[in-house]
């Protein structure tokens, strides 16, 4: 398993430098490839590879059924395509998503994990996607290629995630069509996780996927939602 001290970059300060980009950028490559050309972070940047002391990320997520129930009036904002009602997005089958904020590096460091836990769920009975908490064009250079194989939401001032009652990033949930969260998870805890996981799994009739796996980094808290 790959620890999270490998997944780290240390950054320093920078003064004078307004130039933003995302989170997985600031190691220098892109999940786009090598033609991507990586952009220095808002007043950050990248020094020699260094093991940071990632202790101060404390596990802090929660897997609960809670009595939240979302605003299925709200916009949703499709990479591709036009803004529907959230309940327009639940007319046939319950939403499985997952929150990033990209801006972030604790939603970068889990953007391969949380691939692939919604693509095992890509032939159950749910709706995958993504609910990214910036604009359509972020999201698109965030997420690369992976935009054609999950379906991917723009949710710029994070109401739609808020109102699935979700706090901080990363995190996952799982929406019924009557517009309860019925599980969700905040920050990275693979035991949180799989909790969330197995309720998917028993509302769709459908296996659950191995968590944690072979490269998934160790549990660490999630950031705040501006």
């Amino acid at each position: 398993m790959t620890t999270g001290s490998e997944k780290l970059d240390w950054v320093v300060s920078e003064r004078g430098k307004r130039d933003s980009c995302f989170a997985y950028e600031r190691r220098g490559r892109s999940i786009t490839g090598s033609g991507h050309i990586a952009k220095t972070f808002d007043r950050v940047h990248c020094r020699d590879r260094i093991v940071p002391d990632v202790t101060r990320y404390a596990p802090a997520a929660l897997a609960f059924t809670p009595v939240v129930t979302a605003a299925l009036d709200l916009d949703l904002q499709p990479l591709d395509g036009d803004a529907r009602p959230l309940g327009d997005w639940l007319t046939t089958f319950p939403l499985v998503s997952v929150v990033l904020d990209p801006f972030t590096h604790e939603s970068a460091w889990l953007l391969d994990t949380s691939k692939r836990i919604l693509q095992h769920f890509s032939g159950a009975d749910c709706r995958i996607s993504w609910i990214l908490t910036c604009p359509v064009d972020d999201a698109k250079r965030f997420l690369g290629p992976y935009a054609e194989e999950v379906l991917a939401f723009a949710d710029p001032a994070g109401v739609v995630a808020k109102s699935l009652g979700v706090e901080s990033a990363p995190a996952i949930a799982l929406l019924r069509q009557d517009g309860e969260v019925t599980a969700a998870a905040e920050g990275w805890d693979p035991d949180s996780w799989r909790e969330v996981a197995e309720a998917i799994a028993a509302l769709t009739s459908w296996s659950r996927p191995s968590i944690p796996d072979a490269g998934d980094p160790v549990a660490y808290s999630g950031t705040p939602l501006s």
